[in-house]
């Protein structure tokens, strides 16, 4: 294709870049150099079956979920898919099981016709041990006689539902299938691996949408003859149901979910001169099939609807590899499925389109391969596979990787406006490019890979390698918890895009086409593993802005040169330039970005995507003004404690009560931004009705928490002079943006609630839930440790980007308000020793070298004075928490903070995991097990034996929720105690909650809450993304530490001068607030 004379410099001049900055990656030395399988101790593990329940490695007790709770199994693993575009959910098992295509709808469901499947030596297996995999039978007619025979049975031969067929390992976005040998072939010579993976990374803005999922296989002949190896992906079309999922054919005909627009099946074949491999190239044949909506492809239909679009598989070939394709095969009629099975049973291979793989080998271009054969309507139970074919020698090993994309640019809600996912924005066709994306993405596969390794590589050494010379040690569970929790970025109903209904959005398209050898060197491909970093260039015309978008070489905010400001928006439905992103609480609440779960779960996109943070805090802040009047009716369970008498404690008692509350009042920070059973990020915020979303105390210190936070990791709090001077932190404007609504949110609060003037917002006489963190319990009283904590830090952070804005009058206001309510706070609620509150503790034992300290107490959960509102929260000092994490002096005493995190460590996570142990009563003569199991909301401050401490004895005042755990808060507790040096609790707190996650059966699917009878609910929840903030506190620990001995190494050498990284770090640490 031709090209200006300006686009042809712009090439050469990146090229140039390339050559001058390209770096060594960094070297895996523990990974396998075929598959970059982790080393032992890094990954989930998990056979590729289950054990049978009653033998020696019989499965644990299956959880059991609570009322109303989505409970679809323990069995999954690592999805495909992009940000924003939609997942598909592959179990350890091998099976595609998890269709999360259409956004905000979650259906599990065993593609019996989707799998992959191997040929060694003329024995054909399914690389499953799903028993779905095994029938080869259609699904009987509806006009069949009920005296006519039943269907013929015949099955595949798939792997061993035991397990013992092979190994799966998971560390996202990664996952390794490892097939025993004899499990494909008596003769057990050929040894096949697979990997999997999409390209998640982290600061790729544009490679992190793609809907594609890569698997590669290699394959290796360890016999003495040659042996005959075929490959095979066969994929069912999600296009004929309005699931946007394989049709459920369970029930009778007239009750499938059969989508009404027609859909066909297409092949294509396209071929390339490869990567260089040493000295030579080789010729690359593509092959696949396409499976669409009629018309998507000429333009002649505009999608409209989720399920409009395409899919497409797809495998590389050439150079002695053989791609066959087979374009359609109905998997309602069992005729057909045997046919398709026998087909590469016999052959390896399908002879269907042999015909159209001689005339693309001819086509130089790529994208004018076409399929020969006339396009008909497919039958709603259509698939097609594609099969690679290739010979290996004794001591041979080959790599064959395939691809499965899609094109489904819309979403879709039941009220509100149709979005435009992020992928789509500038794709010339969109809705009919699936077969473009699988091209595009097994010529990016190799590129992609390495990055992936390249960004996961330094975390596994440092938790595999001895000699590793990171200054941060990991443990190999953490590092898997680490990436493992980021599966809900893709998987947890995840919604990137724009309104289509917003002018001028649908002439926003790019040309898809680009030349080769640039986009090449920028994916890596000719650089010889090199790590690929290109200086941003400032374009002078829209036209080489365009070109420079392309390449990504803009940067910026959104990896398009945008600044924050243009990230933030205004507003307005289109948002900012990154548009709008959101993703559902979990499968059993599907409202999106609520603020509560955003402030623990959002720190893998802080730390990794920040542009998308920002993105969404913005959002969360325009919110605030946002007001509707609807009157609604709002229920909750009220558990009211009465107040303590002279004469001993009140019983507690349960009512259902309601009232009629408006949806969403002007001022107020927003509880969530809508709901996929609505009109997610575009309706009026509050969607859940449970509990009156306007009362909730914790939502405004949380907001102003989360821009402090995108503030400070840019490096802000520094005085308005080094904004000025050095542009640290969030450009003016933009921070101006987010902080005046969440300072109106603060201030509206204070107005409302502080009706006693000690600076602290009141829960008074409630008789339900005022604080989102704990939406089933019922805080009275003057003040909560909870939410009274995280108002003590927000205004804190609150002053310090005030005078970082140089707003003289708000910082003063935060800071006086701060100064009666740090005092009001500790009088009303501190128990224990030095000064505060009235009211004992027993003694803490504590195992860290820094956790031996002189003083005992803890901040009571309310002011009630009731049973409830004396318990240990596990959350009792995460306002301090939140400071820290922003390396932000606290405002509580340290020596009380310490004493309640060593407190809460001794009741809510010790005894709690005593409680779950089930063995003893907890005393001295009859000792119960300790299983590490994270910590539970409340527990009793006594001496009671174990169940009582966490209130299970009945008539104890202790509210329900006080007796659960939330994996997310865990983290976030550990987070903090690496933080404040009691690093062997924090670790074990840690480990509980990933041992809960990751041995309980909860493997990608992480709950939001479980307890110690093993109930759980809210399955994929996004609270566990607080697991990064462990990182976070690893890198302050590590910095403190490398501070700490450069200042001992300066006094044992006499030098009286600051090192100067310890002076540098002093600085960015420096309490400015």
């Amino acid at each position: 294709m031709a090209r200006s004379g300006g686009a042809a410099a712009l090439a050469l001049l990146a090229l140039a870049l390339l050559l001058l900055l390209r770096a060594p990656s960094p070297s895996p030395v523990s990974f396998d150099d075929d598959l970059g399988i982790p080393p032992p101790g890094v990954g989930w593990r998990h056979r590729i079956g289950d054990a049978p329940e009653d033998g020696a490695d019989a499965k644990r007790p299956r959880p059991t979920p609570m009322r109303g709770t989505v409970d679809d199994g323990a069995r999954h693993g690592a999805p495909l898919g992009g940000l924003g575009s939609g997942s598909i959910g592959r179990s350890y098992l091998g099976d595609f099981s998890r269709w999360h295509l259409k956004v905000g709808s979650h259906t599990h469901r065993v593609a019996a016709h989707t799998f992959a499947a191997c040929r060694v030596n003329g024995v054909a297996t399914v690389l499953s041990a799903s028993p779905a995999h095994a029938s080869l039978e259609g699904v009987p007619s509806s006009e069949d006689d009920d005296d006519s025979p039943p269907p013929r049975t015949r099955r595949r031969r798939t792997l061993p539902e035991d397990g013992i067929g092979g190994n799966y390992t998971a560390l996202y976005p990664r996952a390794w299938y490892e097939y025993a040998p004899d499990a494909l072939h008596p003769d057990a010579r050929v040894v096949v691996s697979q990997v999997q993976f999409s390209p998640v990374l982290p600061g790729d803005y544009r490679a992190s949408a793609v809907p594609t999922g890569v698997l590669r296989f290699v394959a290796r002949n360890d016999g003495r003859a040659t042996a005959n190896v075929s490959i095979m992906l066969s994929f069912e079309s999600v296009l004929a149901s309005a699931d946007v999922a394989p049709l459920d054919v369970s029930g009778p005909r007239d009750a499938w979910r059969v989508a009404s627009e027609p859909t066909t099946h297409e092949t294509f074949f396209s071929s390339r001169e490869s990567r260089r491999e040493g000295r030579r190239r080789r010729r690359i044949i593509v092959g696949g099939a396409h499976a669409h909506t009629v018309g998507v492809t000429d333009g002649t239909f505009t999608p409209s609807a989720d399920h409009h679009g395409g899919v497409a598989i797809a495998a590389e070939g050439g150079d002695g590899v053989e791609v066959s394709v087979l374009r359609e095969y109905d998997t309602l009629d069992g005729d057909a499925v045997a046919a398709a099975w026998d087909a590469f049973e016999r052959n390896g291979g399908f002879a269907e389109d042999e015909d159209e793989e001689d005339e693309a080998a001819a086509e130089e271009d790529a994208a004018s391969a076409a399929s020969a054969s006339a396009a008909k309507v497919a039958s709603p139970g259509a698939a097609a596979a594609v099969s690679a074919k290739f010979s290996l020698k004794p001591g041979e090993r080959r790599s064959i990787a395939f691809a499965i994309a899609w094109d489904l640019p819309v979403a879709t809600f039941p009220r509100g406006p149709a979005f435009l996912k992020r992928y789509a924005w500038r794709r010339r066709r969109r809705g009919g490019g699936a077969a473009d994306v699988a091209m595009s993405a097994l010529r990016r596969a190799a590129s992609w890979e390495r990055r992936v390794r390249a960004w996961q590589a330094p975390y596994v050494d440092s938790a595999a390698n001895a000699d590793s010379k990171s200054p941060v040690r990991r443990p190999g569970w953490f590092v898997t918890a680490l990436f493992n929790e980021l599966y809900y970025l893709v998987d947890g109903g995840t919604l990137w895009g724009r309104p289509l209904s917003v002018g001028g959005l649908d002439g926003d398209e790019f040309d898809d086409d680009e030349d080769d050898e640039v986009e090449d060197a920028l994916d890596g491909d000719s650089a010889d593993d090199a790590e690929v970093r290109l200086l941003p260039i400032r374009p002078r015309s829209r036209g080489e802005r365009r070109s420079l978008r392309r390449l990504g070489l803009l940067g910026g905010e959104d990896g398009d040169g945008g600044d924050a400001r243009d990230v933030i928006g205004n507003g307005g439905a289109w948002g900012g330039t990154l548009g709008r992103f959101g993703s559902a609480s979990d499968v059993d609440r599907a409202t999106y970005n609520a603020l509560d779960e955003y402030f623990y779960g959002s720190w893998p996109l802080a730390t990794l995507w920040p542009g998308l943070d920002l993105a969404v805090i913005g959002d969360l802040a325009h919110a605030v003004d946002a007001a509707d009047d609807t009157e609604r009716r709002v229920l909750w369970r009220a558990l009211g404690s009465a107040k303590k008498s002279a004469g001993g404690t009140g019983a507690t008692t349960t009512t259902i009560a309601s009232q009629t509350k408006r949806r969403k009042i002007r001022g107020v920070a927003p509880r969530d931004l809508g709901t996929s059973r609505d009109a997610p990020l575009t309706s009026a915020p509050n969607a859940l009705s449970d509990v009156d979303s306007n009362a909730l105390l914790d939502l405004a210190p949380k907001l102003m928490l989360l821009v402090a936070r995108a503030h400070a990791l840019r490096g802000g709090f520094r005085g308005p002079e080094a904004m000025a001077s050095f542009g640290g932190g969030l450009e003016r404007d933009a921070l101006r943006r987010v902080f005046e609504p969440a300072y109106r949110a603060l201030a509206t609060q204070l107005r409302a609630r502080d009706l006693n003037g000690d600076g602290l917002p009141e829960h008074g006489d409630a008789d339900a839930p005022t604080l989102s963190g704990y939406d089933r319990w019922v805080v009275s009283g003057n003040a909560s440790s909870y939410g009274g904590g995280l108002w003590l830090a927000a205004l804190r952070a609150g002053a310090g980007i005030a005078r970082d804005l140089d707003e003289t009058d708000a910082r003063t206001s935060l800071e006086e308000t701060l100064r009666i309510a740090a005092k009001s706070f500790d009088e009303a609620l501190w128990r224990g020793g030095g000064g505060g509150g009235g009211g004992g503790v027993r003694k803490s034992q504590s195992r860290s070298r820094r956790g031996t300290h002189a003083l005992e107490g803890y901040y009571a959960a309310d002011a009630s004075g009731t049973d409830a509102g004396d318990v240990v929260l596990a959350g009792q000092v995460m306002g301090e928490w939140a400071l820290g994490m922003i390396r932000a002096p606290g405002v509580l005493d340290p020596r009380k903070v310490r004493a309640a995190l060593s407190t809460t460590y001794e009741r809510n996570v010790k005894a709690f995991g005593r409680a779950r142990g089930g063995s003893g009563s907890g005393s001295d003569d009859e000792p119960s097990t300790y299983v590490p199991s994270g910590a539970v909301n409340g527990a009793r401050v006594d001496d009671a034996t174990d169940a009582a401490a966490l209130g299970v004895g009945a008539g104890d005042g202790i509210p329900a929720q006080a007796r659960e755990s939330r994996v997310g808060q865990s983290y976030a507790l550990a987070s903090h105690l690496i933080l404040a040096g009691f690093s062997d609790e924090g670790w074990d707190v840690a480990r509980g909650a990933y041992r809960v996650t990751y041995e309980d059966g909860f493997a990608f699917r992480t709950p939001e809450i479980f307890d110690a009878e093993r109930r759980f609910r809210g399955a994929i929840s996004g609270r566990a993304g607080a697991v990064w903030a462990i990182e976070r506190s690893l890198a302050t620990a590590a910095a403190r530490a490398r501070r700490s001995e450069e200042a001992r190494a300066a006094r044992e050498k006499g030098d009286d001068a600051t090192p100067a990284a310890s002076r540098d770090a002093r600085v960015e640490d420096k309490d400015e607030l």
